[in-house]
């Protein structure tokens, strides 16, 4: 099984009807952001996004977390539970 699976061979069917685990928003920007003041705000309508998801689907969040790429694809997270 284990074998097959590996290899990306794997014959059960595809189910997406299943809960969400996590609310989430991003964007990807035209040109690359040095600017600490211009990057919070742009932080916030995303923040506002998840919010607005949250309240939607009728859940609160348990933990927070910010995830940022730079030009080199290196990834940085953070989490605040």
């Amino acid at each position: 099984h284990f074998y097959t699976i590996v290899r990306g061979v794997d014959e059960r069917p595809v189910v997406a009807d299943r809960p969400h685990k996590s609310i989430s928003a991003e964007t990807t920007f035209e040109r690359d952001l040095h600017d600490l003041d211009a990057l919070v705000g742009e932080l916030e309508p995303l923040a506002r996004q998840v919010e607005e998801r949250l309240e939607k689907a009728g859940f609160s969040a348990r933990a927070v977390v910010v995830k940022v790429k730079y030009e080199d694809f290196r990834t940085v997270t953070r989490r605040r539970t």
